[in-house]
């Protein structure tokens, strides 16, 4: 269930609202709820008694109450930002995803993507769920397996026998992935009457075998496929990019409402990321969100974008750190954090990259250390924008 008011916003572009499009409840829980989110200044002599919203590089559908919420628009076409997205979250080779570059906007995407994941797993659940066997310890009335007799010595005066046995069960992670998912797209008000029937169905069935267990994103990507569940593998990739997307729940009367918001920052980076992995020269090699640790007790930790190696020494070449942000020249700050990385490992070429050319890009000497701005273009075509950002990091043409 959406609101049955909606204001629109483009990321990054300050909209002013006149007072009366918003009411003083609306705008104050609009700023508690997404105030990280959305820059909200409040009607007063300074903004000529208007409404002042920016969004702070964030995308996507915003429920703030039962009848008020908040869509923003990504400033790059929606081809190019469903590119970035196949790319990021390793959609792209798996095919299903055709004509979704064709939407008119992320919540018709939202939609085809829950619709897409339903159909999937309609289609395993008639080939069954996967199984497999758990150990399971538990008192019964009769013998099952073998007995734990540590446990059953300490609790002698309880009826029945503890028993450890293994048990064929659906009931496995990679199931309660998909049931966790279905259960928090079904609640954000974004899907279709059909397509929301259609999970609510699929999720329904599940249910009957397996927990409602809460997962993260992060066990999408830690899952094992072998012959009997590599079919998992595409669905688990949608699962991971709506988890990650799918923010926590509000409750408004008696309903609960979940927004489905996309950080462009973060979706920037795992692109960037992704792109090099699958473009770069082979006598390179490419890391994302290389964990370094100092102190003597390791307990300062550093997480660096990415990492470029040489393939045959191992010893890093690139530094990079995203910047999903168009300045016109690259502050302080960001010079400082890029070069402290590239101190940490060790390397002379410390790169900062932005999603559009600088009005003042950097290419200086700061001790040992080379810094340079340079562009990976998300305007155009992302592969052109990605080879020419390769020929300007490497010097060559690739």
């Amino acid at each position: 269930m959406t609101g049955s008011r909606c204001i629109s916003l483009i990321e990054y572009k300050t909209i002013e609202f006149a007072q009366d499009q918003i009411s003083s409840e609306e705008g104050e829980s609009l700023w508690r709820q997404y105030g990280k989110k959305i820059t909200v200044e409040f009607p007063s002599p300074v903004t000529n008694h208007r409404w002042r919203l920016t969004s702070q590089g964030w995308v996507g559908h915003l429920p703030v109450s039962e009848q008020f919420s908040v869509r923003v628009q990504p400033r790059v076409a929606l081809r190019n930002l469903f590119g970035m997205l196949d790319h990021a979250y390793r959609i792209r080779a798996l095919a299903f995803l055709e004509g979704l570059a064709d939407c008119d906007s992320l919540h018709d995407f939202f939609d085809r993507l829950v619709k897409i994941l339903a159909s999937r797993v309609t289609d395993r659940i008639r080939r069954g769920l996967h199984r497999d066997y758990l150990i399971i310890s538990d008192r019964l009335n009769a013998i099952r397996g073998r007995i734990d007799v540590a446990r059953q010595i300490r609790r002698p005066g309880v009826i029945g026998v503890d028993c450890v046995f293994d048990e064929l069960t659906s009931d496995l992670k990679e199931n309660q992935i998909i049931a966790w998912t279905l259960w928090r797209v079904t609640r954000t008000g974004l899907c279709s009457d059909p397509v929301l029937q259609s999970a609510s169905k699929v999720l329904r069935i599940i249910l009957t075998s397996v927990s409602l267990t809460p997962v993260t994103s992060a066990d999408c990507v830690c899952q094992k496929y072998h012959r009997l569940n590599e079919d998992y593998r595409p669905i688990h990739a949608l699962c991971r990019f709506l988890l990650e997307n799918v923010g926590p729940s509000h409750e408004f009367g008696q309903h609960q409402m979940l927004p489905f918001i996309v950080n462009m920052g973060r979706l920037f980076e795992l692109f960037v990321a992704e792109w090099m992995s699958s473009n770069l020269p082979r006598n390179y090699s490419c890391e994302h969100q290389q964990r370094v640790q100092i102190g003597d007790a390791g307990d300062i930790v550093f997480r660096l974008d990415i990492v470029v190696s040489d393939a045959a020494t191992s010893c890093p070449a690139f530094v990079i750190d995203t910047k999903y942000k168009v300045p016109d020249a690259p502050s302080t700050a960001d010079i400082a954090q890029v070069v402290t990385y590239a101190t940490l490992k060790n390397c002379r070429e410390a790169i900062l990259v932005y999603p559009q050319n600088l009005k003042r890009p950097v290419d200086t000497l700061i001790g040992a250390i080379r810094v340079r701005s340079l562009t990976f273009s998300i305007a155009g075509d992302l592969n052109d924008g990605g080879r020419s950002f390769l020929d300007v990091l490497l010097g060559v043409s690739v």
